[in-house]
């Protein structure tokens, strides 16, 4: 009994790899997905710390029958996107001056409206808003050299309600 010779597989059965890129693509892809995702999901927590959240609220709100979080469905209003989106280049102009306030003022303070280059800082205590008055022409040469169109700072004291 002689037995055949066994055969050689053919080169292209040894390289063929179409199953293994169809994964890796795949896996790109999840990859990809997951990526936005997560890119979107720090782009909420952004404009919800912009907005004064120091955690994102629970509660989601019904439109159309979805699901949405607070801030999507107020960026789904314009007057309430404008709203946002001033807010969040107030908190931008307050991360700006964090380098030339010192931390006990930056934790008291609270950005404000802008409104025709003037921007209006509030601070609970009187004292600490004497220091920013002092301070006000050097905070609003600052915000200019960055490219913000600040002409003057006020500064408002805001009460306690105790």
């Amino acid at each position: 009994m002689s037995q055949a010779p066994l055969k050689k597989p053919p080169e292209s059965a040894l390289t063929d790899t179409s199953f293994g890129s169809r994964e890796a693509v795949l896996k790109a892809e999840i990859t990809k997905e997951a990526e936005r995702e997560a890119s979107q999901r720090q782009k909420t927590l952004q404009a919800y710390r912009s907005l004064g959240y120091t955690t994102p609220p629970k509660a989601k709100s019904m439109i159309r029958g979805q699901a949405v979080d607070a801030l999507q469905a107020a960026q789904s209003a314009p007057g309430l996107a404008q709203l946002i989106g001033q807010a969040q280049g107030a908190q931008k102009r307050l991360q700006a001056l964090k380098s030339l306030l010192p931390a006990p003022i930056l934790n008291q303070l609270s950005a404000g409206p802008i409104e025709e280059g003037t921007w209006v800082l509030m601070i609970k205590s009187a004292a600490a808003a004497n220091k920013l008055r002092q301070m006000a022409p050097a905070m609003s040469a600052h915000l200019r050299s960055q490219g913000w169109p600040i002409e003057r700072i006020q500064i408002k004291v805001i009460q306690s309600h105790s």
